[in-house]
């Protein structure tokens, strides 16, 4: 079992005849951690990072796809391919390795809804639940619309001013979806 890096003489000793063979090994060192978020949504990229030039990336699954960053090797960009769990390896030459477990988490469903409010109205839209739980609903431009800020799979949106904005369904798990809507400003009187 290996301790610490460096080089290590064996011997072993024939206790009747005193006879002795000498091996030397040499003890390689691991790859420094594996820096990262451990988790990302499915179709979206995070960066690992490991600190030991020279290295390659690997997967053990098909969860993750995994794509060295040009000109960083000891980076890799990582997408979420399929819901699940997989195993990223950073491989010395040496055969030593360091493991960093990557979670690839659902996106929330599509938002349903209308696509436009009028000034001074309301509509509401639904993302139906999923296993991430309730999720939280933001807007991009709360200056031409604004979300009711309770959590939960429906909000209210509130038609402020002419104009668009994005509205947001985020869940525990940091994924997110989102839903244009357009706000339509009220006829001249």
């Amino acid at each position: 079992t290996a301790n610490a890096s460096g080089i290590a003489t064996l011997t072993y000793t024939i206790s009747s005849t005193g006879c002795q063979a000498v091996k030397t090994i040499t003890v390689n060192p691991n790859p420094a951690p594996i820096t990262g978020l451990a988790e990302v949504c499915l179709g979206l990229t995070t960066l690992l990072t490991d600190g030991t030039p020279g290295g390659t990336w690997s997967v053990t699954n098909a969860n993750v796809s995994i794509a060295p960053v040009p000109l960083h090797a000891d980076s890799a960009i990582v997408t979420g391919v399929t819901v699940g769990v997989d195993t990223v390896l950073y491989t010395l030459s040496t055969g030593c390795f360091a493991i960093f477990v990557e979670t690839v988490n659902p996106l929330p469903s599509p938002i349903h809804g209308p696509v436009a409010v009028c000034v001074n109205d309301s509509i509401q839209l639904i993302d139906t639940p999923d296993v991430s739980g309730p999720g939280y609903w933001f807007s991009s431009i709360p200056a031409h619309a604004t979300v009711d800020t309770a959590m939960g799979n429906s909000t209210f949106v509130h038609g402020i001013s002419a104009g668009t904005s994005v509205i947001t369904y985020l869940v525990q798990t940091g994924c997110l979806a989102t839903y244009t809507i357009t706000v339509n400003p009220l006829p001249r009187p």
